[in-house]
C-alpha cells in the first residue's frame, strides 16, 4: 500500500520560534530600552497569536489545539510555565546577589546552591512514593506551594544577609518544592490522555518548562534591574531591594499558581 506523505507545519514552527524569542528578548530589553523592549515583546505576542491562528487552520498542525480541551493538559502546562521558571530565575538572581552584592567567589556562589541538589536527591524518591499513594495532583500542588514559600523566604535578603539565616532556608524549601512539582507534573499532564497523544502531551510539557524558565528569568531580572535603576544612588542596597522585590512578585505568582 502507498504510504501517505507526511506534511510538516513549517509556518507554525517559525511563528512559535520567532514569537517566543521576541517576547523573551523584548522583556530582557525593558530595563535598558524601555518602550523599545515593550515593542519587541508586543511583536512576539503578535507572532504567537498568529501561531494559534495557523494551528487552528492547519491540516497537519504542529500542536493540535484540541488537546488543550483536556483540563489536565491545560492546567499542567500553565503551572509548568510558571513554577520551574520561578526556580530558575531565583538561582540566577541569587548568583548575581552573591557575586555582585556580597562579592563572593564563583566557587562560594556555586557551593551555596548545593542544598538544592541535596533536596532533589532526598525528596525525589519520596515524592514519587507519595504520588503513587495519594495521587500526583496533591504532591504537585504541594510543590508549587513550597516554591511560593521559598520565594517569600528569599525576599528577606539584605546586602549583609547571613547565608545560613536568610538564604539557606529559602533554598532548601524551594528545592523541596521544585522536586515535588517536577516529579509529578508529567504524571498530571499525561493522566487520562489517549496513548496516541502521550508524546504530544510530554513534548508540550517540556516546551512549557523551557519557555517558562526563559520567560521568568527575563521577567524577574527586569523587575530587579528596573527597581535598581530607579534608586541608583543607594548602590548595593538598591540592587538587593530590586532582587527582594522580584522574589516577592515571584512568591505572589507562585501562590496564585498553587491555588
Amino acid at each position: 500500500p502507498t504510504r501517505e506523505r507526511r506534511r510538516y507545519d513549517v509556518p507554525g514552527a517559525l511563528l512559535a520560534t520567532a514569537g517566543s524569542t521576541g517576547v523573551i528578548y523584548g522583556l530582557s530589553l525593558i530595563p535598558a530600552k524601555g518602550w523599545g523592549g515593550l515593542l519587541w515583546a508586543a511583536i512576539g505576542l503578535g507572532l504567537l497569536a498568529g501561531f494559534v491562528v495557523v494551528e487552528s487552520r492547519s491540516a497537519s498542525p504542529l500542536v493540535p489545539l484540541d488537546i488543550f480541551r483536556q483540563r489536565a493538559v491545560s492546567v499542567a502546562n500553565l503551572a509548568s510555565l510558571i513554577v520551574p521558571g520561578l526556580v530558575g530565575a531565583a538561582v540566577l538572581l541569587l548568583s548575581l546577589f552573591l557575586q555582585g552584592v556580597q562579592e563572593r567567589s564563583v566557587l562560594e556562589a556555586g557551593l551555596a546552591f548545593l542544598p538544592v541538589g541535596l533536596a532533589v536527591m532526598i525528596l525525589g524518591p519520596i515524592s514519587a512514593a507519595v504520588a503513587n499513594r495519594f495521587g500526583p495532583k496533591i504532591v504537585c500542588i504541594g510543590g508549587a506551594a513550597l516554591v511560593t514559600a521559598g520565594m517569600l523566604l528569599l525576599s528577606r535578603i539584605t546586602p549583609t544577609a547571613s547565608y545560613f539565616e536568610y538564604l539557606l532556608p529559602g533554598l532548601v524549601v524551594t528545592g523541596f518544592g521544585f522536586t515535588a512539582f517536577f516529579a509529578t507534573s508529567a504524571m498530571c499532564a499525561t493522566a487520562g490522555i489517549p496513548e496516541h497523544q502521550q508524546g504530544l502531551a510530554g513534548g508540550l510539557l517540556n516546551t512549557s518548562v523551557q519557555f517558562g524558565t526563559a520567560l521568568w528569568i527575563a521577567v524577574m531580572l527586569t523587575i530587579g534591574q528596573s527597581y535598581a535603576n530607579k534608586h541608583q544612588a543607594a548602590g548595593a542596597a538598591a540592587q538587593t531591594d530590586g532582587y527582594a522585590w522580584a522574589f516577592t512578585i515571584g512568591g505572589i505568582v507562585g501562590l496564585a499558581t498553587a491555588v
